[in-house]
């Protein structure tokens, strides 16, 4: 899974300000993709959290989350 953007809260902030997303690629110098996937993120769920995913979270079983348990 990949990390969330550092950018995600400023992109966020500036499509509530009614920026453009050209505007904040210029603003913010992020690739357009980053900017649309964010906001588009953001008119879709109205919140900058990440979207609910499916099935039971990944476990690790190492040795030493054995033996921790």
């Amino acid at each position: 899974m990949v990390a969330p953007s550092p950018y995600r809260t400023a992109i966020i902030d500036c499509v509530k300000s009614g920026m453009t997303n050209s505007e904040i690629v210029k603003k913010l110098k992020v690739s357009r993709v980053l900017v649309f996937r964010t906001a588009q993120r953001y008119r879709r769920l109205g919140t900058s959290d990440d979207m609910q995913r499916r099935g039971r979270p990944v476990t690790v079983t190492t040795p030493e989350a054995v033996k921790a348990v």
